[in-house]
C-alpha cells in the first residue's frame, strides 16, 4: 500500500470511494474521524462484499494507469490473501495489469495450502505462467557474497565452498551462511568476509531451520516412501532401485514405480538416466535433488540401522559381481 509519492493520495481516494472495507484495514492512511465513519459504514461486511469492493477499486485504478502488483513469499499467505490474488488475476481489465508472485516450490508447502488450488485453476484457464528459477551458478554465488561484503575481497575458496555445499540453492545458501556465522566460523566485519578457520577445515552442517523444513516435507510422504528414501540415502546421492530393493529384500518393480511417482510429486529426487550395475546390467537411476535431502534422510536413521543397510548393500554388490568377476563403481 503506497504511503508516499504522487499516487498515494489517489489510491486512498479510490479505496474510500470503492473499497471502504479495505481502507479501514490501514488506519495510518486515514484520520481518526474518517476511520470511525468507515467502521460504522462497514459494520456487518461479508467476505463477498470485500472481494467485490477490491475488484471495483482495482478496475478504477486500472482505468487511470497500468498496475503492477508484487507479492513475495506467498508460502506464508493466508486464505484471505489468496482470495485477493484470485480476484486480481481474474479481473476483466487485467490486460492493463500484471501480478508478480514469488513463492517456494509448492512441494514444500502443506497439501491443503490454498495456493495449490489457485495455481491449478489459473494455469487451467491460461491466466498465469510459472517461471521456475534454477540454482545460482558459482559465479552468481561469488557475486552475491561480493555484494554483501562491498569492496572487500572474498577469501580464497570461500565462494567455491558455499557453492559446493549448497549447489546454488539461494535458500540453502542464506541458511548456510547464517549457520556458519552463528557457529563462529565466518564473520562479516567492516565490509569484508573473515574466516575464523581455513576453508579446508570448514564443514557445513544442515542448519536446523532447513532441517525442520525438510522434515516437514518428509512427514507428508507415506511411511513406505520415507523408508525407501532412507535406504536410498545409504546407497548414495545417486542410486538404482535395485540397490534399495535388495537392501529391503523386496521386489524391484515396486521401487521403480515408487521412485518414479516421487519424481512427479516431490522435489526430493529426480530421474538420473541409467546406471551400470556390478554384474554389467543397466538400471534406471535416481538421485537426490540436493545433498542436504540425502543427509537428512541419512541422519534420521540410527547408526545401527545404517550399518545394517550398508551391510546388505555390500552383500548385494558382492553377489552381483560374482558372475562378472569385477565390481562396477
Amino acid at each position: 500500500m503506497p504511503r508516499r509519492g504522487p499516487q498515494a493520495a489517489r489510491v486512498v481516494e479510490v479505496l474510500a470511494a470503492y473499497a471502504p472495507t479495505w481502507l479501514v484495514q490501514f488506519p495510518s492512511l486515514v484520520n481518526r474521524e474518517h476511520r470511525q465513519d468507515l467502521q460504522q459504514e462497514i459494520q456487518g461486511a461479508t467476505r463477498d462484499r470485500m472481494l467485490r469492493e477490491v475488484r471495483e477499486a482495482l478496475d478504477a485504478l486500472n482505468l487511470e494507469a497500468p498496475l503492477l502488483w508484487v507479492f513475495e513469499d506467498l508460502q506464508w499467505a493466508d486464505p484471505s490473501s489468496i482470495d485477493l490474488l484470485s480476484v486480481a488475476a481474474r479481473r476483466r481489465s487485467a490486460e492493463k495489469s500484471m501480478v508478480i508472485l514469488t513463492k517456494r516450490p509448492l512441494e514444500t508447502m502443506p497439501a491443503d495450502h490454498p495456493l495449490r488450488t489457485l495455481k491449478s485453476e489459473l494455469l487451467t484457464h491460461h491466466l498465469c505462467r510459472e517461471i521456475a528459477l534454477g540454482p545460482l551458478t558459482e559465479v552468481a554465488v561469488a557475486q552475491y557474497l561480493q555484494a554483501e561484503a562491498g569492496a572487500g575481497a572474498l577469501p580464497e575458496g570461500f565462494a567455491e565452498l558455499i557453492y559446493r555445499h549448497t549447489e546454488g540453492n539461494p535458500l540453502f545458501m542464506i541458511a548456510a551462511l547464517d549457520h556458519m556465522a552463528d557457529r563462529g566460523l565466518i564473520a562479516l566485519e567492516g565490509g569484508t568476509w573473515k574466516l575464523r578457520v581455513p576453508v579446508a577445515e570448514i564443514e557445513i552442517e544442515v542448519p536446523e531451520s532447513l532441517r525442520q523444513m525438510i522434515e516437514a516435507q518428509i512427514e507428508r510422504l507415506t511411511s513406505d516412501e520415507q523408508r525407501a528414501l532412507e535406504v536410498a540415502s545409504v546407497a548414495g546421492t545417486r542410486f538404482p532401485p535395485q540397490a534399495v530393493a535388495a537392501a529391503m529384500q523386496q521386489n524391484v518393480e515396486g521401487f521403480e514405480v515408487l521412485f518414479e511417482r516421487l519424481t512427479r510429486r516431490s522435489r526430493m529426487i529426480r530421474a538420473a538416466g541409467s546406471q551400470e550395475l556390478a554384474d554389467g546390467s543397466v538400471s534406471t537411476a535416481f538421485e537426490f535433488v540436493h545433498a542436504l535431502y540425502r543427509e537428512v534422510f541419512y541422519r534420521r536413521q540410527t547408526p545401527a540401522r545404517r550399518a545394517s543397510v550398508h551391510r546388505r548393500l555390500g552383500q548385494q554388490i558382492e553377489s552381483r559381481s560374482r558372475g562378472s568377476g569385477a565390481i562396477s563403481a
